[in-house]
């Protein structure tokens, strides 16, 4: 009961950022909050975190969302580009509209802010109009890994937002705002096989120096996170320790969504018992 009396009678803003397939973490976040009958009042996300975002304000529920994800194979997302060795994006969009249909922005009953980067001024693009989809598709355009798209209302080419504002609390100016970071910056330790996409496979794959790249741009984004905590100290972060899920792996969902749920559960106490 207590979180119902702290937060049920206060309008709550939810922000989450990248993460790779450990968003699956925010689904227990957001199963919490419900669980606590909390309001959720806008939602500003970056990159994968913006999948959730967008069909959680279409109103789809926590279980409407895990039931969707929850058998999802990497056929079913994945549609490699041969010619430039990157994902098109295809598959994942026309999977969420299968799930909440081609929505606009202003057809949300939740209002949502999707965060990309201006791959020309390398700016921050906030989209809270136009096609939700193609937003989505900007936001988790990791480069490198996804091709890059053109929006078709400003003709303008968009990348990931983590770029720019990986936790967009930012977005969010002093209100009641609960943050979930899926960064973790664990001790660097040689591993004989990672898991991709639910197999395993060799280190050699990913050599060192590979590795070594991805976890810069890791450290990178946890201390753009940090800048954002300092100068916003309304809200109310929580980072589960994710060491043991892989970033490609997407036979984790249950694994994740524990850990998720756990992590907000301690948190909201703390915070709680802090009043």
């Amino acid at each position: 009961m207590w979180l119902k009396k702290s937060f049920k009678k206060k309008n709550m803003w939810l922000v989450l950022g990248w993460g790779g397939t450990k968003w699956f973490v925010h689904l227990w976040a957001i199963k919490y909050l419900e669980e606590k009958w909390v309001s959720i009042t806008e939602v500003a996300w970056t990159s994968i975190g913006s999948i959730v975002g967008a069909l959680y304000c279409s109103g789809k529920s926590y279980q409407d969302i895990y039931d969707a994800f929850s058998t999802i194979k990497t056929s079913d997302i994945i549609d490699r580009d041969l010619k430039q060795w990157m994902i098109k994006g295809n598959k994942i969009i026309n999977r969420i509209g299968d799930i909440c249909g081609n929505i606009q922005f202003s057809d949300l009953k939740i209002p949502l802010k999707i965060i990309a980067t201006d791959i020309n001024t390398g700016k921050e693009k906030v989209f809270s109009s136009w096609s939700v989809l193609e937003a989505i598709r900007h936001s988790i355009s990791i480069p490198g890994v996804f091709s890059v798209t053109q929006n078709s209302e400003d003709e303008q080419f968009y990348i990931d937002g983590w770029l720019v504002n990986n936790l967009p609390v930012s977005h969010i100016e002093n209100k009641r705002v609960i943050a979930v970071s899926c960064l973790w910056i664990s001790p660097f330790k040689a591993r004989k096989h990672i898991t991709v996409f639910g197999k395993k496979i060799d280190t050699t794959f990913l050599s060192v120096p590979k590795r070594v790249i991805y976890r810069s741009l890791c450290i990178m984004m946890s201390n753009n996170e940090n800048e954002q905590i300092k100068s916003h100290d309304h809200a109310t972060v929580i980072r589960p320790n994710l060491t043991e899920i892989s970033f490609y792996d997407l036979s984790a969902l249950d694994r994740a969504i524990e850990i998720g749920y756990k992590a907000t559960k301690k948190e909201l106490r703390k915070q709680n018992h802090k009043k």
